[in-house]
């Protein structure tokens, strides 16, 4: 009966040398799924594993160095995106991903590999990227446009160089993979909403790509006090997430969203809306 062995027809694909055809070697890059055998735990295969995964690894190098060498940038992108996947802590391949995303002309999708460089590093190895990749993550920051942006039919804010510049070092540091929450505060009538929407234009605008949910409320309108947050979680961008919340969870949300509230839970019967009204409006 006729049979084709994976493992095979990868080596034969992924022959060395610069006389190999392109297609043969991204045939073999398309073949290799990983480990071999990878349910089993015995030592022998140990050495096999390597041998096959230090021919993948130079065959996604190859690629990506024709690619480059013929111009085509998108082809080597895919490459050396595969050969990340094959070494996920070599930083010499995130710096290559992210000039490669940034010659395309996506400085979103650059910020977000950096961001997952900062975060593999420190959690694998406790360490932050070295000059390689800061290297062109400063020259991403260089070719970003931090202006303050002025949204369609609105004046523009001036004299608030200095809160943007707060403003955006947050965005910066949650861009780079860390966790932050900006409060902005003051008195009435000074421009906290403005500068506030200027930070969603911002995103939005393509420097990253983000899922916006946004709320407002104002004190004559006499909403309860959770109404905002309700109002937020109502939102299509967070309505998708709820489904996958703990129990837990979606039982303290439940007080905000009824939909959410079983017909008995554990401990009894979650309280109705009208003793959530009655509660939050004696806080």
């Amino acid at each position: 009966m006729p049979y084709q062995l994976d493992v095979s027809a990868f080596q034969a694909a992924a022959k060395s040398g610069p006389q190999v055809p392109t297609a043969d070697l991204e045939r073999a890059a398309e073949l290799y799924q990983g480990e071999l055998l990878p349910a089993l735990d015995d030592e022998w295969l140990e050495p096999h594993r390597t041998a096959l995964h230090d021919q993948a690894v130079l065959v996604q190098e190859e690629l990506v160095r024709r690619h480059m060498q013929g111009g085509e940038r998108p082809l080597a992108l895919r490459a050396a995106q595969r050969l990340l996947a094959l070494e996920p802590l070599r930083e010499s391949v995130y710096a290559q991903i992210m000039q490669l995303q940034l010659d395309t002309g996506d400085q979103a999708a650059a910020a977000q590999t950096y961001g997952r460089c900062v975060t593999v590093l420190k959690a694998e190895l406790s360490a932050s990227p070295g000059s390689a990749v800061q290297a062109v993550y400063r020259h991403l920051q260089a070719r970003r446009d931090d202006r303050l942006p002025t949204p369609t039919g609105v004046l523009p804010l001036i004299g608030r160089e200095r809160e943007w510049s707060q403003v955006l070092a947050a965005w910066r540091a949650a861009s780079a993979g860390a966790s932050r929450t900006l409060l902005i505060v003051g008195e009435a009538g000074i421009g906290k909403t403005r500068l506030a929407e200027a930070l969603l234009e911002f995103a939005e605008s393509g420097h990253v790509r983000v899922r916006s949910a946004r709320t407002r409320s104002y004190a004559a309108e006499g909403h309860l006090a959770y109404a905002p947050v309700g109002e937020w979680l109502h939102r299509p961008a967070l309505q998708s997430q709820l489904a996958g919340l703990e129990a837990t969870w979606q039982s303290e949300l439940a007080r905000l969203l009824p939909e959410l509230t079983p017909a008995r839970s554990a401990g009894g019967d979650f309280p109705s809306q009208s003793r959530l009204v009655s509660s939050t409006r004696a806080t």
